[in-house]
């Protein structure tokens, strides 16, 4: 009966033990804010507009703070073309959907400052810096093109379709990459 009562108690500690983690997993996976962040290009009043949609899917409140849009090798190396900052901050509860629209040349124009090699291999991100409870947070999303771009040819990779968003040709540059890699491969 002893045993009995050692065992029980070993198993009930055992239990516990798991369901302390998995609460406490679970509470850290649900402490981070989640949006859904889509984009599409449209044309409206004669002009190419980039409509943006953010949603709160997060069960809590959260401001967006500020808003850009950047190209770059990944989230942390980008520059960045086009930025609003909303004052006051946009609240979105949650569920909440959130619409923008930006013409494409305020994105567009600032691009033709960059060199050719600032397009090789980059991807078109969306930055949000978000608010939430007292902290601010930064969140990046990779956006592909040739899903919601008009102009971009569907069979272009994501760099060469983020490079043609962009208006800029980096094909000859690509050639001569894959040229000099091919070259180095035959040794």
């Amino acid at each position: 009966m002893e045993l009995a009562k050692i065992i029980l108690a070993i198993w009930g500690a055992v239990l516990s033990t798991i369901l302390a983690v998995m609460k406490i997993y679970q509470d850290q996976k649900e402490s981070r804010p989640k949006l859904f962040i889509d984009c599409k290009e449209m044309i409206a009043k004669g002009e190419s507009v980039i409509m943006i949609q953010i949603s709160n899917i997060w069960k809590r409140p959260v401001t967006i703070v500020e808003f850009s849009l950047g190209v770059g090798v990944d989230e942390n190396n980008q520059k960045h073309l086009y930025t609003y900052a909303f004052k006051p901050g946009q609240k979105l509860q949650d569920s909440d959907p959130f619409e923008m629209e930006i013409e494409k040349d305020n994105i567009t124009k600032p691009a033709v400052k960059l060199a050719v090699d600032d397009f090789l291999f980059a991807r078109l991100w969306i930055n949000i810096r978000l608010s939430f409870s007292s902290q601010t947070i930064k969140k990046e999303v990779y956006i592909n093109p040739k899903f919601y771009d008009i102009s971009v040819n569907p069979n272009y990779d994501d760099f060469l379709a983020t490079a043609a968003f962009f208006n800029q040709n980096v094909m000859p540059e690509y050639s001569r990459m894959w040229a000099r890699k091919m070259k180095y491969e035959k040794r």
